[in-house]
């Protein structure tokens, strides 16, 4: 494995002079991604709204639609909304993928559990593709800095053009972290040390300022094998997964933090996908991410299981010999997402009463 260690970050912890009180961590969640906001609205009601959001993946629309709407009614009924729905809707299996073949990558992967030495074609790997037509994926206009709330949206740029695909990488990384925000966001992070989770990922990391929250959620939720790259001004870009849980860069620039106590990532499928494309086992990661007493943490461990049939989930159709998105209609939509909203908000109460104390 090339997982690099990072106690290097261990003397900040207890440095208060820190541009933001409060950052919440919005990571992952894929189609779950409604919690988030349930999660936001208990922070409000405790008396502990945050003054920063890290998003990742799923969160990131989480967090867009904090930086759309003032008031947490409105953000409810954004998240409820046609819009939404209709935005689920845009991401399509792509049928160049048959079963076989799918369950075939998985179990090379599986076997591989290794990093790839060559660059990767990840166009051609996604399994789901989305519609991008002039429409913005999101459908409303978020601002970086809403409701005195500054965002960060975590994506990553590949190292690499489509010329190098199929060819040895030897040392080269092939992706580098990118930090999407406003610059008050930029200026926190400025002198932020960093160290990636593996060789495969680049050392240093970039900030950008001059990509719309639009199109930085839209990169950020195009996770590896799920959705291929997504271009802006001739760079590709591709999700959040190389560095889902960003503990240390907000850290960094925050006094407290609330994040997520996770599920294990499924050691068949997900495990070797991290470690073919990203160098790193996610279940490591995220077992050491440190326990400081002045974060909340919020325990989703079981969502998969509690949300299971409030997610929007894919299934195998043998006669088509496709993988198929269920996809809800409005009304199964609404439901699904007041669940969503209702369990992120009860599991952060019971954390921010329990930090209270």
């Amino acid at each position: 494995m090339i997982v690099n260690p990072k106690n290097n970050h261990a003397h900040e912890y207890h440095n208060t002079n820190k541009p933001f009180k409060h950052s919440m961590l919005m990571s992952g969640g894929g189609s779950r991604f409604g919690y988030y906001l349930g999660m936001y609205a208990a922070a409000i009601a405790s008396n502990k709204k945050p003054d920063a959001i890290f998003a990742t993946c799923g969160g990131a629309i989480a967090a867009g639609i904090v930086g759309s709407f003032e008031s947490i009614k409105e953000q409810k009924e954004a998240l409820l909304s046609h819009e939404i729905h209709q935005m689920s809707q845009r991401i399509q299996y792509n049928k160049r993928h048959s079963l076989i073949n799918v369950f075939l990558d998985i179990g090379k992967r599986y076997l591989h559990r290794r990093a790839t030495d060559i660059f990767p074609d990840l166009h051609h790997d996604a399994l789901f593709n989305i519609n991008d037509n002039d429409t913005p994926l999101f459908p409303f206009t978020p601002n970086y800095a809403s409701n005195n709330c500054t965002i960060a949206i975590i994506g990553s740029k590949l190292c690499f053009n489509n010329n190098q695909v199929g060819t040895k990488r030897h040392a080269s990384p092939l992706f580098e972290e990118v930090i999407f925000s406003n610059r008050k966001g930029i200026s926190a992070l400025i002198n932020a040390p960093y160290s990636p989770h593996s060789s495969l990922i680049k050392n240093t990391f970039k900030k950008e300022d001059s990509v719309s929250f639009q199109d930085a959620i839209r990169i950020s939720v195009s996770d590896i094998y799920y959705l291929p790259p997504y271009s802006v001004a001739g760079e590709n870009y591709m999700g959040g997964m190389l560095d889902l849980v960003p503990f240390h860069l907000a850290q960094h620039c925050s006094t407290t933090l609330s994040l997520e106590a996770k599920q294990p990532f499924s050691n068949f499928s997900a495990v070797p996908a991290f470690l073919y494309l990203l160098g790193y086992n996610p279940n490591d990661v995220q077992q050491a991410i440190p326990h400081r007493p002045q974060d909340i943490w919020i325990n989703t461990s079981d969502s998969p299981k509690e949300l299971k049939a409030h997610q929007i989930n894919k299934k195998i159709d043998l006669l088509s010999n496709q993988i198929v998105i269920d996809t809800p209609s409005y009304d199964q939509f609404c439901t699904m997402m007041q669940a969503q909203w209702d369990y992120g908000y009860q599991r952060a109460l019971i954390a921010f009463r329990q930090h209270h104390k």
